[in-house]
């Protein structure tokens, strides 16, 4: 199984305040079950540099479960998230859930769309 890895590079700029870089980012190049991970490194202009790191695994062609990692040092809460998302034809659901320290979970759900 050959996949796709990327040396540190620039990825994007979230704003003109923040910077991301992807270390290592892989995804099955089938496209049908599989595991993608994900670990950026984003440096906010006024805060000290994180890391996020990410994975989904791909159970059927349609179904993904997710986790992942919120290394921001300010952020409440231990960092960890989980979701899972589903898509049939042209409607996909998504869900996703955040620790967030004395604040609670946050839950967020999504549905989307899309027209051919």
């Amino acid at each position: 199984m050959s996949g796709r890895k990327s040396p540190l590079s620039r990825s994007r700029n979230l704003s003109h305040n923040a910077s991301r870089w992807s270390i290592v980012r892989y995804r099955d190049p089938r496209r049908r079950c599989g595991l993608t991970l994900a670990f950026d490194v984003v440096k906010p202009r006024y805060e000290k540099l994180y890391w996020d790191a990410g994975c989904e695994l791909m159970l059927v062609k349609t179904v993904g479960l997710r986790i992942g990692y919120n290394g921001r040092e300010y952020r409440p809460g231990s960092g960890l998230t989980l979701g899972c998302g589903a898509a049939v034809k042209n409607i996909s659901v998504d869900y996703a859930w955040t620790s967030y320290g004395d604040l609670g979970s946050i839950h967020r759900f999504a549905l989307y769309f899309t027209m051919h």
